[in-house]
């Protein structure tokens, strides 16, 4: 009698795969499906925190330089008012009987306090370096208001207070990060030989 042939290794090995249990595939890919969704759960919750973090900066920033570009046109305006005062008391007639220079003296207050507050504004939002120079600006405004009522008012007063401005500027572009970068494929601007640099 012939002997009978068992099965081959290849048979056994074809008959444990298939021995696998029906839920197996199943279950696989539902843990690959809830793997990828809480991944993908994460990675958009970390994208919209980094974009909420930058809009944040984003609006300090615009806040910061809305309040320092007021500040540097009240400073300006400031020094142009107690001038006007100055130059209206110079050129004063006998007959004025004052009411032009006591605006004039008014609108000076109402600028210097306008300054004051935007200081304050500042100080509350920018950091420290930034709120420094508007002391230093305030500062100048002040002595420059002592210079006037003083009667010493000279080209010292008016340079401490356009340094003062000139130092802040400067301040708060390095705080925004405003480079002084000319756009690509711009020329640099030659200065022309009869005008004086400015």
């Amino acid at each position: 009698m012939p002997p009978t042939s068992s099965p081959t290794p290849a048979a056994e090995v074809m008959t444990a795969v298939s021995a696998a249990p029906w839920w197996g595939v199943p279950v696989i890919a539902g843990g690959f499906l809830i793997l990828g969704a809480v991944l993908g759960f994460l990675l958009n919750r970390l994208q919209d925190n980094r974009r909420a973090k930058r809009e944040h900066e984003q609006r300090w920033y615009d806040h910061i330089r809305d309040l320092s570009g007021r500040a540097v046109a009240t400073t300006r305006e400031y020094a142009h008012r107690v001038y006007s005062i100055d130059e209206a008391e110079g050129g004063q007639d006998d007959d004025d009987d004052g009411d032009n220079l006591t605006l004039r003296f008014a609108t000076a207050y109402e600028v210097f306090d306008r300054l004051q507050n935007l200081a304050g504004e500042l100080s509350i939002a920018a950091p420290k370096d930034v709120n420094d120079a508007m002391e230093k600006i305030l500062s100048a405004a002040h002595d420059l208001r002592v210079a006037f009522y003083r009667g010493e008012l000279a080209h010292d007063s008016s340079a401490a207070i356009s340094t003062a401005g000139n130092k802040f500027i400067e301040v708060v572009r390095q705080y925004l990060r405003v480079d002084d970068v000319r756009p690509v494929g711009s020329k640099p601007r030659i200065p022309r030989p009869d005008r004086p640099r400015s």
